[in-house]
């Protein structure tokens, strides 16, 4: 080793050093770990020529990784021997405690070296140096002191714990040493006698031994004493030395104790083999090896762990929906294989490992507790499958279930509250659209319910008609006009038309069916959205979300009879009459059918042809106006426009009031989002909504240009489809730039989270539109407040 490269060891090494051991001032003591001097005291021959003393240091049980020591000595009663000759300077000797040395200085009368390991952590004791010096004249005594100014202190001696990067250090003992005449000793030492090794800890050749548990043993050697960095230990095939962190070693050299808690635990059914081998500082190695668990006198295991449900009970009703799982998984012959644990919980699998789970216990009984990532869904049973197997392979699986559904009581709602309910609800696949005569002078009028029952157009077709009896020579204009046409045959042959409610009819009288149970699920599943009775005039209705359903209909005096829906977005509601077949007329069933599914595809033409028959009237009109100006002409075309008109403000006082936060992958809006809006010259924050179950929101600041964070369970912000609205990349990268002005539609998109919630289950049902066009229609929001 050359000179040039010990000499960039200098004192800025230290200082590098101090960085590699992240000794922070005042940290709190996690541990506890010591230096001193091996022997401590002792009476010296003043006719020797040298002394040795080592300087060791006890981690007492903590890993550590690096360690720096500052000694002071008194150079005018002893001189150091320098160990190495080679390097301008005085070295004082390394040890085997780490695995390199640097910084090795003696000036004035300090002594400072650094010690640290990369690969190998050590943990018990070990020599951390050796200091080797002659007596100065006739000094009768002298000593050497460790720098220590009190636990936590980085600027003075240190241990570094591996785990925590923190000092341990945590108490020193210093050297005395006293010079007198009696006669040096040999320099070669007479000691022949290896150390001796003893089993404490399982009796060697007991059996029925834990197959967790621990081996303790003790190494003497009252000579030279135990090298303990010599010391190797094999346990059923493992390897450990003393700086292994399952191994544990206390004492001194002369009677250590050794301690070691294998990584895995002991085969089942197998010989287990201890070898121990160590050497004492003279060089004499012993070994020893030891056994236990013999197979003869073990049993067979053929049975795979047991599993309880601890929480909640199996089959148990009612359990909170954020309710924790508990587990008891026992197996008392060869114990649990913990990491062959599997939990299948809601449809989520967990493995041992998974954050989500918490593990107590030993290997022949264990606790386990699963804390889900989601709430369980509501009114939905919840199954958990649990498969383990123990530590000889034999698996099993273990099923347990709670929160089944229990058979509900059929209760027939007040007509009134039924009306209520779909009267208040907002897209609804069969709720009615806006009413058009709210707030004005025909609110609450004969002619307000007559439109609810008839519809706009079927109303403007039956007052047509009415006008047409009063000269039968204008119904060569209905046979020129095909919207008037097709609204007066379908005001004959149709019952009613955009009834709020659908009804359940008997299929041979044509009477209402009361009673009948409805069921709507979610298109090709058998997940049920929710369930309705008819009332006593064989009404019924749903409110839910666009998007593929199927209707089920049954009645104990009927055939079930069962219906695919599709539900668009736009769709304001959705009216569809159920025709029930007695069971008393199973044979023509067929025929009937027949004929219902003739008159619903029929129905269903006639639905998609009228937009466009009523252009066309609206055209034949104005031509006929200005072809032939009579008065009936002209009523009908003012006739025309009176309903342009009314559907036009219809779509248009459709229109989104509020700003609203919507699933990008659905277009649906989202309720209970976490809306924040802040200045965004100082970012202090403006305002905080909830969006409200319409998924929208207020904002009542002036307008401006603001920054806002959007937080909603399930969902990250911003998304990624977010293509018109910016991020503030120089304060937070989460935060879009928003500008709010009067009139602008603004949509706020989340991206849906990895795991599947339930809504997100419903959501890939739902034929919703995407979000490109979203922006621009329903799932839009405009500002009510303050921008109009």
């Amino acid at each position: 080793m050359s000179r040039r490269r010990y000499q960039i060891i200098t004192v800025p090494i230290l200082a590098a050093v101090f960085a590699l051991l992240p000794m922070l001032v005042g940290a709190n003591l996690v541990s506890a770990a010591r230096f001193y001097f091996d022997p401590p005291t002792s009476a010296l021959s003043s006719q020797c020529t040298t002394f040795t003393v080592s300087v060791m240091m006890d981690t007492q049980g903590q890993s550590v990784n690096a360690a720096d020591i500052e000694i002071y000595y008194s150079p005018g009663q002893v001189s150091l021997v320098d160990y190495n000759t080679i390097v301008a300077g005085t070295q004082i000797g390394t040890g085997n405690a780490f695995e390199s040395y640097r910084a090795n200085q003696v000036s004035g009368s300090s002594i400072k070296l650094v010690g640290s390991s990369f690969t190998q952590n050590l943990n018990g004791i070990a020599k951390f140096a050796e200091i080797q010096f002659s007596r100065i004249g006739s000094v009768s005594s002298t000593g050497f002191q460790v720098r220590f100014d009190g636990i936590g202190a980085s600027l003075d001696s240190n241990i570094v714990s591996a785990t925590s990067g923190t000092d341990i250090l945590s108490s020193v003992t210093n050297a005395t040493y006293s010079f007198n005449n009696v006669v040096c000793p040999e320099v070669v030492s007479t000691d022949k006698t290896s150390p001796v090794i003893t089993m404490e800890s399982p009796v060697n050749k007991s059996v029925g031994v834990a197959l967790d548990s621990a081996v303790e043993f003790r190494l003497r050697d009252s000579a030279s004493g135990v090298n303990i960095g010599t010391l190797q230990i094999e346990i059923a095939g493992q390897t450990y030395t003393n700086a292994s962190p399952e191994v544990v070693v206390s004492g001194t050299a002369a009677d250590y104790t050794v301690i070691v808690t294998p990584a895995s635990p002991f085969p089942f059914g197998q010989l287990v083999n201890v070898e121990v081998s160590v050497d004492d500082s003279a060089g004499n190695n012993g070994l020893t090896v030891f056994s236990f668990n013999e197979p003869d006198n073990q049993k067979t295991d053929i049975t795979p762990p047991s599993v309880t449900l601890l929480s909640p009970l199996d089959g148990a009703q009612g359990v909170s929906l954020d309710s924790s799982v508990q587990l008891r998984i026992r197996d008392l012959e060869s114990g649990v294989n913990i990491n062959s644990l599997e939990i299948i919980l809601g449809g989520v699998t967990y493995a041992y490992d998974d954050p989500s789970v918490t593990i107590n216990g030993s290997l022949n009984d264990y606790t386990v507790e699963v804390n889900p990532v989601q709430d369980f869904p509501v009114d939905t049973p919840i199954s958990i499958e649990v498969s383990v197997a123990d530590v000889t392979g034999n698996a099993g699986i273990t099923d347990f279930k709670f929160n089944e559904p229990i058979p509900q009581v059929v209760v027939v709602p007040p007509q009134s509250a039924v009306e209520e309910a779909v009267k208040d609800a907002v897209d609804s696949i069969f709720s009615p659209p806006e009413d058009p005569f709210k707030d004005t002078f025909l609110q609450d009028t004969p002619i307000e319910q007559f439109v609810e029952e008839t519809g706009t157009v079927g109303a403007s077709n039956v007052l047509v008609t009415t006008l047409l009896l009063f000269n039968m020579l204008s119904f060569v204009n209905i046979l020129t006009t095909p919207a008037l046409l097709v609204g007066v045959l379908r005001l004959i042959f149709k019952r009613k038309r955009d009834k709020t409610w659908g009804i359940i009819f008997d299929g041979q009288t044509n009477r209402p069916v009361a009673f009948a149970v409805t069921r709507l699920y979610i298109a090709e599943t058998t997940t049920l959205i929710e369930q309705r009775v008819s009332d006593t005039n064989g009404r019924y209705g749903f409110v839910v979300a666009s998007g593929n359903y199927r209707l089920e209909v049954t009645h104990s005096d009927y055939s079930t009879v069962k219906k695919e829906i599709i539900i668009d977005q736009d769709s304001p509601g959705y009216n569809l009459d159920i025709r029930l077949i007695p069971k008393t007329m199973v044979g023509t069933g067929q025929k009937l059918k027949f004929f219902e599914s003739l008159g619903v595809q029929f129905r269903k033409f006639v639905r998609t042809l009228s937009p466009y028959l009523f252009l066309a009237g609206f055209l034949l009109s104005l031509i006929s106006v200005s072809l032939t100006p009579s008065t009936f002409n002209l009523a009908l075309l003012v006739l025309y426009s009176v309903l342009l008109i009314s559907l036009l403000l219809g779509k248009l006082t459709n229109r989104g009031k509020s700003a609203s936060v919507a699933d990008s992958e659905t277009g649906l809006r989202i309720p209970g989002a976490i809306v924040k809006i802040y200045n965004v010259k100082n970012f202090e924050l403006m305002d905080s909504q909830i969006t409200n179950a319409l998924g929208r929101f207020d904002f009542w600041g002036d307008p401006g240009e603001y920054g806002v964070l959007v937080t909603a369970r399930g969902y990250r912000f911003p998304s990624r489809l977010q293509k018109d609205l910016k991020p503030i990349e120089n304060k937070y990268s989460g935060m879009l730039r928003v500008p709010f002005k009067r009139n602008q539609k603004i949509t706020l998109l989340v991206d849906p989270q990895v795991n599947l919630s339930d809504t997100q289950l419903l959501s890939d049902n739902i034929q919703a539109k995407k979000v490109a066009k979203v922006e621009g229609q329903g799932a839009t929001g405009q500002l009510q407040t303050p921008f109009g």
